[in-house]
């Protein structure tokens, strides 16, 4: 039932019942005597209570009528369905991720993002801050990365400000215009800390006339006279003569979604960001446009997205799940500073009781060195956050040594693994394995001061996945057995938490005789690489992809070996599921070193590991590490040694991936910056280079860099180390730059 209902609240019944399909739009005349402008009406439904729809409307003439000169008009609007009354969030949507490539109109900034249309004002552009409110708590629930607040006003709320907070410690950044009134008052939610705050330029570099400027301004963007999509249907901005479909509009309104996109670009390059990392990568990448540093004009400048996406890694600190001084685990920190000056390193452990502070340490300019948790923690299980101080890019990786229980510790084993620069909500990992006498074990740290839900998901191989939920309370890490969630499986597996957490997986073997580790990556690709790898020298090698869609992918492997590339025959993966390649027996590839690229026609994620048999005792030992999406300028590996009590062997591999060679500079750096050693090599096109750090420097533990002397040209680079006559080995990716 639908009616009228003036504002001295009594009702009007319509004389008939009216049907509403659902979705469609109804005009309603509605005529009347009484010629008091100022009696607005309101449309009702089930005699008492308002259509959510539905508008206050004025007398102008014999009829009552909309603002503009056309009839009195709503619309049915589920929930689900969005609908703009006002055209204002179309056009802001569009400026975030419009289509491309279709030859309609414009593209999106982001046109990948995903949009989660939250309705919280009327046609007018007016309405509650509680109604904001409850739409910001509500893209916080429901997997908003980013929240893009093209609005404001001069008045405070605390609630607001409080679901704010809320988002922010969820992992969301929130962006918000700055005002259009050319004025130095503060509007808000721009004005609210932890929100990044967005002024208007012009298409000069110029500060817009109308944009606010003021110390809530964190960043500029584009604002001025701004094409974008409109809807299809007459909405309030079209009762102004703009037009349907595509219009040009003005206002900080536009500038926000402008830096939202440029945010939601980034995060799909470093998905772990958290919303200080990204506010941090727009600011410190902005084009600064005032006087230099920060501005009320333009914040720290206008983004810029090239700059953004290429150079935002926040790789000043980093991340490791996994850790133990307990168990007769030996483990250490490795720390590379690769600056041209000092920096300072702040060390934070989180263990089953809560974080304890592991010191901070001064770290020379171009040195790589260690650091010892045992002497802080004793005999513990911990996860590790490594912090630079002064905001600079650093390297980390981890290192544990464990012998077999109840041996002498003349044959140990060991694994390496680099870490990462932030938590995410979705993690994947391709290798994982509770047959074949392996034990695998899932480390999740949560760096948040609330608890995490995480589902572990198993993509078991020959079988459908299984999802297993797990909870690790804040500032702490916690270990699951693969074999209590899925019994004895080969499997991939995804992690999908509430809030950003770090895993990594730990598999072990033969009463511990063996064993290895990786991190995993937070997106799947078309292309995964892995510039490790051989058949010869009595290793045996194993590729592990994982296709986490929900449906079959077609995957083709090419090994790029001395005597050039070797592409295999393609395979489909079924969905969600996980392939083991043994590339011993692959085609063209036996007894020759080798780098890997992995395609698949839809993302899918790769991991190696490596079995050989060494050492005295003659026993197995292995070394794994997860591949990466894309290739680099600059690669930063913190730990390596040479010669020593251990017999220590480092190896540097470097996989050219373009089609013409490539010239490369290695640096060995050592523990106090002093006498590093640099050298020059070509690697010819689609093949890889093992560099030996014993050809170069004496006994001695170095860090390791390595950078692509040809413009345009990026490499892949891993490194591996042997010990005790190859008894133990590790092996990992490291930090990079562009």
């Amino acid at each position: 039932m639908v009616q009228v209902r003036p504002v001295t609240s009594n009702h009007k019944q319509l004389d008939r019942t009216l049907t509403l399909a659902y979705g469609q739009t109804y005009y309603i005349n509605v005529s009347t005597s009484n010629m008091n402008s100022s009696n607005y009406y309101e449309i009702y439904y089930s005699g008492s209570n308002r259509y959510g729809g539905g508008c206050f409307w004025y007398y102008n003439g014999p009829y009552w009528y909309s603002i503009s000169s056309s009839d009195l008009f709503f619309y049915t609007n589920h929930n689900d369905v969005p609908y703009d009354e006002n055209g204002h969030g179309t056009h802001v949507s569009g400026i975030i991720a419009a289509k491309s490539n279709n030859g309609r109109g414009v593209a999106g900034v982001s046109f990948g993002a995903k949009i989660m249309p939250l309705k919280a004002l009327d046609y007018r552009g007016v309405g509650y801050s509680a109604d904001i409110t409850d739409a910001i708590y509500y893209a916080a629930d429901n997997g908003a990365d980013i929240i893009n607040m093209s609005l404001g006003s001069y008045g405070r709320s605390s609630a607001m400000s409080d679901a704010i907070e809320y988002a922010y410690k969820k992992g969301v950044a929130v962006l918000a215009a700055s005002g259009n009134d050319n004025t130095t008052a503060i509007m808000y939610p721009a004005g609210y800390e932890n929100v990044i705050g967005v002024g208007a330029t012009t298409n000069k570099d110029t500060r817009a006339s109308f944009s606010n400027h003021n110390s809530s301004v964190d960043v500029s963007a584009p604002g001025d006279y701004i094409y974008s999509t409109m809807p299809t249907y007459t909405v309030m901005l079209n009762t102004y003569g703009l037009s349907r479909n595509y219009e040009y509009l003005s206002g900080t309104s536009m500038a926000c979604p402008m830096a939202a996109g440029v945010g939601a670009l980034t995060l799909s390059r470093n998905p772990g960001m958290s919303p200080s990392q990204l506010a941090l990568a727009l600011e410190q990448t902005a084009d600064d446009l005032g006087p230099k540093g920060r501005d009320n004009d333009f914040g720290y400048g206008r983004v810029n997205a090239y700059r953004a996406v290429t150079s935002s890694s926040p790789q000043h600190t980093w991340y490791l799940a996994e850790g133990s001084t307990a168990w007769g685990f030996i483990c250490s920190i490795g720390i590379m500073n690769p600056n041209p000056s000092d920096v300072t390193v702040k060390i934070t452990y989180m263990t089953d009781t809560g974080e304890v502070d592991g010191g901070t340490y001064k770290v020379h300019a171009m040195s790589a060195g260690y650091a010892d948790p045992q002497a802080i923690l004793g005999e513990k299980d911990f996860s590790t956050k490594v912090e630079c101080l002064e905001k600079k890019p650093i390297a980390v990786d981890r290192t544990m040594f464990f012998a077999p229980p109840g041996s002498d510790g003349t044959v140990f084993e060991g694994h390496a693994s680099v870490g990462v620069n932030a938590p995410a909500k979705q993690w994947f990992l391709p290798e994982g394995s509770s047959s074949w006498g392996f034990e695998c074990w899932l480390l999740i740290q949560n760096p948040n001061s609330s608890e995490a839900k995480c589902d572990v998901t198993y993509m078991i191989e020959g079988e459908g996945p299984k999802t297993v939920p797990h909870t690790i309370p804040a500032h702490s890490r916690k270990t699951f057995n693969m074999a209590d969630d899925i019994n004895s499986r080969d499997a991939s597996i995804k992690v999908t938490s509430n809030i950003p957490v770090i895993p990594e997986r730990a598999m072990y073997r033969n009463n511990r005789r063996e064993g290895h580790d990786s991190i995993g990556t937070t997106a799947p690709a078309k292309d995964y690489y892995l510039a490790e790898g051989t058949t010869a020298w009595g290793f045996t090698t194993y590729v592990l992809v994982q296709n986490p869609n929900n449906s079959a992918t077609d995957v083709t492997i090419t090994y790029m070996t001395p005597a050039g590339p070797k592409e295999q025959p393609k395979f489909t993966m079924a969905a969600n599921s996980r392939k083991t390649i043994k590339v011993n027996d692959a085609p063209g590839v036996s007894s020759t070193d080798l780098s890997t690229r992995v395609h698949g026609s839809k993302p899918i994620i790769a991991e190696r590991a490596m079995y050989w048999i060494g050492g005295e005792d003659s026993g197995e030992a292995c070394h794994d590490s997860i591949g990466m999406a894309e290739p680099h300028k600059k690669f930063y590996l913190p730990t390596g040694e040479t010669g020593g009590d251990y017999g220590a062997e480092t190896y540097t591999l470097v996989q050219n991936l373009n089609t013409s060679s490539v010239k490369v500079r290695v640096t060995y750096v050592t523990g106090n910056g002093e006498g590093n050693v640099k050298f020059d090599a070509t690697i010819p096109g689609q093949s890889r280079r093992t560099f030996n750090m014993a050809d170069k420097v004496p006994a001695g533990g170095y860090g390791v860099i390595v950078e692509s002397l040809t413009a345009g040209k990026p490499i892949m680079v891993e490194r591996s180390m042997y010990f005790l006559g190859r008894a133990c080995g590790t092996d990992t990716i490291g930090g990079y730059s562009d």
